[in-house]
């Protein structure tokens, strides 16, 4: 084996490595020859090499290789291989890339007492500092595996920072994804996309690691609402590389996010992937919306009863797909119980967890889990500071799964401009005619029902409203990606109660919000025939007192109350 390099320099040991795949010569064969040599960093470079090999060759020559250098003197080799022990499995049939089967995460204090020793080494040279970088890379695994996600910043950071010097482009490249992984789970989005796009625009950086990088820039793009930038990553992954089933997931997902795949819309499968099982829960949530209400509701919570989310991003998706899905089916309190226990880190997750937090405060019936002000300032907060198309992402997706939250902001102290262009056309304007959307609807009833009804008034009114209903198609009914879609109706009056619910403990200006809509939109329609209006009458009264301050939250829900008594006994 001639020229050999300086083992202690990694540089030397990695063009070294790149000859030898030029030679055609395998990776086991050069291991085998190292092991024969007297040194011991030699011995830990056919560790590396064997690494390589674990796809063909198995676990069992890189443990072998791994137990000679255990016996050696040389700390930082010993340091070397523990962190390669806690980073690999022993189970030949598991992956190279599962971490803590074996190590598990009670190997951290182990790596970091072998951290402090080779820190207060007195011999130090460039394999020394290698050493610690590669421990400081496992360890950031490690505490990603174990949620620690501030702490592997912090290790997975300074292991970046050590690699430069090394001048070991590729050892740095995989010390920075772990970095953007940590700082992705962490909730710190803008430092994960500039690690990315530091690997993405590399032109020496291995195809493996772009891709990689680009797909993690992606999901970062989806987590803030910015659906465009997302799906151009993702797409450029799929040109790259045909079939790669995991961009394709990736598309899947962002069109299940914006409500485009239709119940009988076939999925492509990539069961290895979050997005597989959340891209399924989000088509049958959407089905939730029209005629197959309950049925799909139901089959969402079958589907994720048991489903155990492998990321903190899933988890915080499911708990929210649980609790919309309650929602559907009329169970605000259950709702609430579900969606109290998660606290999410993306603008995307607490965008929808507080849109179904606020819709549930919202319902008539419904539970503060935190005061409704609370909740509508903390929207803002979560969208204020975002980019233009994140922003704008982000209301879109709130306005199409929580249209009544999103229109609630939108009303509130707390408005976005966003919110604004897109949920107020949601809101009705009672006029000569009714408009919604900007449309003109010459159906009067239909308004009438959608205001009572929030207060629990039957609206029955036993009579065929087909013609009716045609016409309130002719403006609620559009197309969406490749089926139809019913827009929402949102009365005004139902956020005027909330504004001034809202107003009792927080003071004048939600009062105000109350007032200016109540003058823009109206409270609810007046209609010529005798249908409902005497409902409409008493409750338009009672809405006006509460404007006027001259009845509390609680004697308004008393008066309700009575006047559906009188409604049952009549």
């Amino acid at each position: 084996m001639s020229g050999l390099p300086n083992w202690r320099i990694r540089r030397e040991f990695y063009d070294w490595r790149l000859r030898l795949s030029d030679t055609g010569t395998s990776y086991v064969a050069a291991a085998n020859e190292l092991s024969e040599l007297t040194s011991e960093v030699a011995h830990l470079r056919a560790v590396q090499l064997l690494e390589y090999s674990i796809s063909t060759e198995g676990v069992q020559p890189f443990y072998e290789a791994i137990k000679n250098c255990l016996q050696s003197d040389d700390l930082a080799v010993r340091s070397y291989v523990t962190a390669f022990l806690a980073l690999y499995p022993r189970d030949p049939h598991a992956s190279s890339g599962d971490v803590g089967l074996d190590g598990g995460l009670f190997a951290i204090p182990v790596l970091e007492e072998l951290l402090l020793r080779l820190r207060r080494e007195h011999f130090r040279d460039e394999f020394v500092l290698e050493t610690e970088v590669f421990i400081l890379y496992v360890l950031a695994e490690l505490y990603i595996a174990g949620t620690q996600y501030t702490k592997a910043c912090v290790v997975a950071g300074e292991a970046v920072l050590l690699s430069l010097p090394l001048n070991s482009p590729a050892f740095t490249e995989t010390v920075r994804l772990s970095y953007a992984q940590a700082a992705f789970r962490a909730g710190q989005l803008d430092v994960a996309q500039r690690e990315y796009t530091v690997i993405i625009q590399d032109g020496q950086a291995a195809s493996r690691s772009v891709f990689w990088a680009t797909l993690n820039a992606a999901s970062i793009q989806t987590m803030c609402g910015a659906f465009q930038a997302a799906t151009h990553l993702y797409r450029s992954l799929n040109a790259a590389a045909p079939n790669a089933d995991i961009a394709t997931v990736g598309l899947q997902f962002i069109h299940a996010l914006k409500g485009q795949l239709a119940r009988n819309t076939a999925l492509h499968p990539c069961p290895s992937h979050l997005y597989d099982t959340l891209s399924q829960a989000l088509q049958l949530l959407w089905s939730a919306e029209g005629q197959q209400q309950q049925s799909s509701a139901l089959e969402l919570i079958e589907l994720l009863k048991t489903w155990q989310p492998p990321t903190d991003t899933g988890l915080v998706m499911t708990t929210w797909l649980q609790g919309s899905a309650l929602l559907r089916l009329g169970k605000p309190f259950l709702a609430a119980q579900r969606l109290t226990s998660i606290q999410p880190t993306h603008p995307l997750t607490q965008v929808l967890l507080l849109g179904a937090k606020i819709e549930v405060a919202l319902h008539y019936h419904g539970v503060d889990l935190e005061p409704l002000a609370s909740l509508t300032q903390q929207l803002q907060a979560a969208i204020i500071h975002r980019k233009r198309e994140e922003r704008e992402g982000l209301a879109e997706t709130l306005l199409l799964w929580h249209p009544i939250a999103a229109a609630f902001v939108a009303s509130s102290p707390f408005s976005l401009p966003e919110l604004v262009d897109l949920a107020l056309p949601a809101i009705f304007v009672d006029g000569r005619p009714i408009r919604i959307y900007g449309k003109p609807v010459p159906s009067r009833i239909p308004f009438v029902q959608a205001s009572l009804e929030y207060f629990g008034i039957s609206t029955d009114l036993r009579r065929d409203q087909s013609t009716e209903k045609s016409r309130m198609d002719e403006v609620l009914k559009v197309s969406w990606g490749d089926d139809l879609r019913q827009l929402p109706v949102i009365s005004p009056c139902v956020l005027v109660y909330n504004l001034l619910r809202v107003a009792e403990t927080h003071g004048h200006i939600w009062h105000m919000a109350a007032q200016e809509l109540r003058n823009s939109n109206g409270l609810i329609p007046s209609t010529a025939g005798g249908n409902l209006r005497y409902e409409r009458s008493e409750v338009t009264l009672l809405l006006e007192a509460l404007l006027d301050r001259r009845l509390s939250i609680a004697s308004f829900r008393e008066q309700i109350n009575t006047l559906k008594e009188k409604h049952v006994r009549a």
